[in-house]
């Protein structure tokens, strides 16, 4: 019997990863112990032996700054731990940190990703993508009615695990195949780029259905982005430009051809609208908008340090029993900016923006367009979620950081 090689073994639980991140937070923690142990160890002369090229790259990640900056995420939570009064929150945010201390270690330890195995990981996420979309699909289409109503009054589309998330690594996938097309890749047999073209175009008016604010918005400044830098690349103007206006276009069309998408903008003006009078208190976007005024207050009484990130919970539902005691539901701020900064201030949230955008700029990583389309989707979404503040945004944003310096800057 031919056992799997090792590279063949990283693949696969790389790819149970990916689908951790649209069905279950545990197969995120069974892939993330077996890549661990697949860093540590390798096979020699038929026999099993640690890995120590891989773990002196571990022991000597100062000398990998990408990778060492993306520690920070971790540290900047943990440095918190003389303001906090409030351990037991302090332990759950620094919980849900770990990831940003461990995968760094474990990508770099692990052998440099090729060009084609990293293609391969979107590849196979394009088809997951596309297959639990087909099954979100058909059990829209038998309950079109019910579903549309209730999103009319601010529930999502029914999902596997959290919509928000599968919306932004939609995003993504969408990103990717159409990289993929672009490159003419395939697996096995070269037609493969036809169902790449499809299922890619599948995703695109899928994500429209789907109706998930997050992965629209990030989606379209992505595909901006990208035409942006490709109109300076190439001087190719009229094409470009041309795409550009048919963007602007597009989420007209798709507002009047999918009645789900309407029920999720008119829920969304009627949210606003009850904000404007005072009325919001009972519903979602008028918490979100509430959470950022929250967030602003406590940053600005704590500046330098922040309230404490131990500590931001307590502080954020004071203020809302103070100033907004209409809401029933305190909310911590909707932007992951803004959260870092009343928890760690100023010093804090430095700390973070160089953590988040070092590893962009370093070696000119922007450069290639596939990480640059995941940055802007991860910025805009940190700009309109605390995305990193659970288990399933954290995987989503460390998984493809890390991967990304693997292979782009693992010399």
């Amino acid at each position: 019997m031919r056992y799997p090689n090792r590279q063949q073994l990283i693949f696969f639980f790389c790819c149970v990863l990916l689908a951790s991140i649209i069905y279950s937070p545990y197969l995120l923690s069974v892939s993330m112990f077996m890549l661990s142990g697949l860093c540590l160890f390798c096979v020699q002369d038929g026999r099993l032996q640690f890995d120590r090229e891989g773990i002196s790259r571990m022991l000597h990640i100062y000398r990998y700054p990408a990778f060492t900056a993306v520690t920070l995420f971790f540290f900047v939570v943990f440095l918190s731990f003389w303001q906090t009064e409030d351990y037991g929150y302090w332990l759950e945010r620094l919980r849900i940190k770990v990831p940003f201390l461990v995968f760094p270690l474990v990508f770099l330890a692990l052998p440099r990703f090729s060009t084609r195995q990293v293609d391969g990981l979107f590849y196979v996420l394009l088809g997951m993508l596309t297959l639990t979309s087909i099954g979100i699909g058909v059990n829209y289409l038998l309950h079109a009615d019910a579903i549309n109503a209730q999103m009319l009054t601010g529930k999502p589309m029914p999902t596997p695990r959290n919509h928000i998330r599968l919306s932004l690594l939609m995003a993504v996938g969408i990103i990717g195949g159409a990289w993929l097309y672009r490159k003419r890749f395939y697996w096995r047999y070269p037609d493969e780029r036809k169902l790449i073209g499809f299922c890619t175009v599948f995703l695109f008016v899928f994500i429209h259905i789907l109706a998930v604010r997050s992965g629209l918005l990030t989606l379209y400044t992505a595909i901006t982005v990208l035409l942006v830098r490709h109109i300076f690349r190439t001087q190719h103007y009229k094409p470009a430009l041309a795409l550009l206006l048919a963007l602007l276009l597009l989420p007209v069309g798709a507002y009047l051809a999918f009645p789900s998408l309407q029920s999720k903008v008119d829920y969304m003006r009627y949210d606003l609208m009850m904000y404007s009078s005072n009325g919001g208190a009972q519903y979602a976007d008028s918490g979100r908008i509430t959470s950022l005024k929250a967030g602003w207050d406590i940053w600005t009484r704590n500046p330098v340090f922040g309230a404490g990130a131990g500590n931001l919970k307590r502080d954020v539902q004071q203020e809302f029993d103070t100033h907004y005691p209409g809401f029933e539901q305190a909310l911590m701020p909707h932007n992951q900016f803004l959260f870092v900064a009343a928890g760690t201030g100023a010093v804090g949230l430095t700390l973070f923006l160089f953590a988040f955008f070092y590893p962009l700029f370093y070696r000119k990583n922007y450069r290639n367009d596939l990480l640059l389309g995941f940055y802007t989707i991860s910025f805009i979404a940190f700009m309109i979620e605390h995305t990193i503040e659970n288990s399933l945004g954290v995987g989503f944003f460390v998984f493809f950081l890390t991967l990304f310096l693997n292979h782009l800057d693992r010399e």
